[in-house]
């Protein structure tokens, strides 16, 4: 009888998706932990770290019993002990290094410990680097890796302060490179800029770049930077590189950027619910387990879909995915033989009890290549506490080449069920209490039995929690306190006591939630500050947990949602039209954004925009206020902000005439000359020019130069080895010693007047590079750019450039023939004889006889006038042609 009755309990339930691909398998090696990331030392020890301060070790598949660490750090939101990196000579030294977040201050930490064994020698700790305080308890980056060059590489967050990506003078949103000591590297690409820390950086403009990746063999790094609101990037880390935020995210799509952008190797969508890349490894171990098509891919994974997939990181062609099954996959590692570990924080933002917050619930599993496609238990049932009438769900996870099937027994009797890893008894007994349950899983290759799970039923009922406060339909502003109380009975314990609460609250955002609160026992109340600054989005609300458990272990949770009161503000630009910054993001103006009441929201223009054929250069706002950055809060009002710019009109050049020498003293006659646009070059090792020598050789630059508006101006000169700048006939700055230097003067110019302009550099032996920049008061320090810079052969005849015929090659195509000479940017137009414009455009024309091409299907057939003018003589020439057809 009791054989019948176990039958008709039977709940099909579908198997859970994701499958390793045929041949691997995966087994679980660490359980209940609040995880960040990983190491791995030479012997074989993988390090887990978690968010609380507590480093544990895993020795031949079992956690060891005493953490190797434990610190004191700050763990609210997204704050924590993130990362930890061993020392290249760690098997000697013992060195340990971890990234961490201060308790009681705003501010991220590097210290370094050392080992003895499996525990760190208390007291040993050095404060290696203080990270400058950041904006918001979230974007903490925080991974290290040490380069093949000896040097300690760090990835650090904006913090949620957008703009110091662009802000030499911060540690945050930076790649870092120190010394093993926290001294910076003499190579850094800043190191002699008298700025804040600029000598700390390496590379600028990331977000959140959570994790970082060395390549074993040619040691190229890599950062997983974690975006906004639509790409994720993988970037290559390069000396002296921009990654363009806060300007952009994801790769370049015709924005203004400056020359030392880099795109990112890889981009991705946020679509499909994917939001976040995190763990990376390369697959490049000593042993090569994995069939040879895996050897050197770089394994990445994402927070929220679980996904791990895989990229050539060389040419950035996806790979496609390599298992789909994960929750909350956070990093990943291989180990000398060759098995790919990956971490998983799990509750993957499902309003679980897991979360990303501070969660006891993370996994280590490892993955390893069998080929016989046997199946494999990864995960064996857990034993169940139930009430009498509630249902009682088992499942399984396991690998194996497919098909594979699932046959679960009760008491050794086998249940008639779906071929499924999961089952559910319905409604079950106390008469159940005890029951053993078990599973056996086959395919063609084998046949392997589970490990046994009690089923307990109990005729104890569960608690009954209930939220007293906040009440249901109550709303938040940022800023505000969040109250939070609650109370509980038992029908069999009476009215629980503080011992038996627990609370948590949740930020969700859009799919994903963020840790506010995490979770908080023997409290029947209490309270929490709702940040002012953080996420800036509309679609969000706070999600408070309680958690009950009686006198016999059984547990219920309910929770409560509070969302927020919502406003907006507009944005606008006088002239219209222009570009702003809000949070960080660029946005076309007017525009309106909505947030929640109260967040501190940064409107920001750039200090330069170019539109058409003007530069705008910011002013002030409609309020009088000069101060560029405005800290405003979302209120109850649409509130307008306006900002004004001041509009000139670009130059028209082309760059500077150029003259390369074999020497360093500009002797003889140059080996190489031409028009440089820009004078913004890291050869390094290199050789500016294949018939030049990539030591001792000297350049200089002749030509004219122009300003944008009148004001006193900044020349630099970022050079190794020195530099001599002339304008109008005065010396600017010269610094004529060897070595890496950093050259300033100042110099006066007027609007739209040409000065002339001398440049000068040698460079003695080793690394060689030059950046030409310029800054004033108007406008951040930058490349001085082509059109404002004019070849020496401007001036030296009266006469523009001059068409000299057209002729129409196609139905569709124009040529004009045309004489330069002078290098000058013309304006052409082609009008009818009843005087329609039919074509308005500009054009570079160098020195010397050119043919330009231009497109004319839009024009019917008939006479025209094709008139190129020089904008800045206002000189004119006009010849006519005729469109056939």
């Amino acid at each position: 009888m009791r054989v019948i009755f176990l039958f008709a309990l039977v709940l099909f339930i579908f198997p859970l998706s994701g499958q390793l691909p045929n041949g691997f398998v995966r087994e679980l090696i660490a359980t209940d932990l609040n995880p960040t990331s990983l190491a791995q030392s030479k012997d074989g020890r993988i390090f887990i770290i978690e968010k609380h301060g507590v480093i544990r070790v895993v020795r031949d598949h079992q956690v060891l019993d005493e953490p190797f660490l434990i610190i004191e750090v700050d763990d609210s939101n997204e704050k924590g002990l993130g990362h930890m990196v061993l020392h290249p000579d760690f098997h000697n030294n013992g060195y340990v290094y971890v990234y961490f977040s201060v308790p009681d201050k705003r501010f991220n930490r590097i210290s370094r410990w050392t080992a003895n064994g499996d525990k760190v020698i208390p007291g040993s700790e050095k404060i290696i680097l203080d990270m400058d305080e950041i904006g918001a308890d979230i974007h903490n980056g925080g991974a290290m890796v040490f380069g093949h060059d000896g040097y300690l590489y760090i990835s650090s967050g904006d913090g949620s302060q957008s703009w110091v990506g662009e802000d030499l003078a911060s540690t945050n949103a930076k790649i870092l490179r120190i010394t093993d000591e926290g001294e910076p590297v003499p190579d850094n690409p800043f190191f002699n800029l008298n700025l804040g820390r600029a000598n700390l950086v390496y590379a600028t403009g990331l977000r959140n770049p959570f994790t970082m990746t060395i390549h074993p063999g040619n040691g190229k790094i890599y950062a997983n930077d974690v975006g906004q609101s639509t790409w994720e990037e993988i970037n290559r880390i390069e000396k002296g590189a921009f990654y363009g935020w806060p300007r952009i995210e994801g790769k370049k799509n015709g924005q203004d950027l400056p020359s030392e952008y880099l795109d990112p190797v890889y981009q991705y969508h946020h679509s499909n619910k994917y939001c976040a890349v995190v763990g990376s490894t390369f697959y490049l171990p000593e042993v090569q387990q994995f069939p040879q098509e895996y050897s050197g891919r770089y394994f990445y994974s994402d927070y929220c879909t679980g996904h791990i997939r895989m990229l050539n990181a060389e040419t950035g062609e996806d790979l496609g995915i390599f298992m789909t099954d994960g929750d909350r996959v956070v990093d990943l590692l291989v180990n000398n033989e060759g098995s790919l570990y990956y971490l998983e924080r799990r509750g993957l933002g499902d309003a679980s009890h897991e979360d990303n917050g501070s969660t006891t619930n993370g996994n280590l599993w490892k993955i390893s290549y069998t080929g016989a496609g046997t199946p494999f238990i990864s995960v064996q049932p857990k034993s169940v506490l139930v009430v009498d009438g509630e249902d009682a769900t088992f499942n399984v996870s396991a690998t194996g080449a497919f098909p594979l099937t699932y046959r679960w027994f009760v008491d050794d009797v086998e249940m008639v069920t779906e071929n499924v890893p999961s089952f559910t008894l319905i409604n079950v007994s106390t008469a159940l209490d005890s029951s053993v349950i078990r599973v056996e899983i086959s395919n063609d290759f084998g046949l392997v039995s589970s490990e046994t799970a009690i089923l307990r039923v109990t005729s104890n009922n569960r608690p009954i929690p209930n939220i007293l406060l906040p009440i249901e339909g109550d709303t938040y502003v940022a800023g505000n306190t969040l109250h939070f109380s609650g109370a509980g009975s038992d029908e069999e314990d009476g009215v629980l006591n503080s011992d038996a609460f627990e609370w948590k609250i949740d930020f969700h955002h859009g799919s994903h939630s963020h840790p506010s609160m995490p979770w908080t026992e023997s409290i029947q109340s209490g309270q929490w500050i709702i940040p002012s600054i953080g996420e800036t989005a509309s679609d969000v609300f706070y999600r408070i947990y309680l958690r009950m458990t009686d006198s016999y272990g059984l547990v219920k949770t309910v929770h409560r949602d509070v969302f927020p009161q919502l406003g907006s503000l507009e944005v606008r630009t006088s002239p219209p039209g222009l570009i702003m910054h809000i949070d960080g993001s660029p946005v076309e103006t007017p525009h309106v954004v909505e947030g929640v009441k109260g967040v501190s929201r940064y409107i920001s223009p750039p200090y330069t925009q170019i539109k058409g054929d003007s530069i705008y250069f910011f002013e002030q706002w409609q309020d009088g206020s000069k101060v560029r950055i405005k800290d405003v809060q979302t209120g109850d009002q649409n509130q307008e902000f306006v900002c004004q710019f001041e509009g000139f009109r670009r130059g028209y050049g082309v760059g500077l005439t150029a003259s390369y020498y074999e020497n360093i003293g500009f002797m003889g006659p140059p080996l190489v000359n031409g028009i440089d646009s820009t004078i913004d070059y890291q050869w390094y090792l290199q050789a500016p020019h294949p018939i030049l020598p990539k030591d001792h050789f000297s350049i200089k630059w002749k030509g004219y130069i122009q300003a944008y508006k009148s004001a006193l101006y900044r020349f630099i000169a970022f050079v190794d080895d020195g530099a001599h700048l002339e304008i109008d006939g005065q010396e600017v700055f010269h610094d004529w010693g060897p070595g890496l230097n950093y050259v300033t003067g100042y110099k006066y110019l007027e609007a739209s007047r040409l000065y002339p302009i001398e440049l000068m550099m040698y460079d003695l032996e080793w690394t060689s590079q030059i950046k030409f920049r310029w800054s004033s008061d108007d406008f951040v320090e930058e490349i001085v750019p082509a059109s404002q810079l004019y070849p020496s052969d401007y001036y030296s005849s009266n006469l523009s450039s001059t068409i000299l015929s057209v002729k129409s090659v196609t139905d569709n195509e124009l040529q004009v023939f045309s004489k330069g000479l002078k290098t000058i940017r013309m304006d052409f137009t082609i009008t009818s004889v009843s005087g329609l414009t039919y074509l308005y455009d500009d054009y570079i024309v160098p020195v010397g006889e050119n043919v330009l091409t231009l497109n004319i299907g839009h024009l019917v057939p008939g006479a025209y006038f094709m008139t190129g003018i020089d904008p800045l003589t206002n000189e004119k020439a006009v010849v006519k042609f005729v469109k056939v057809k």
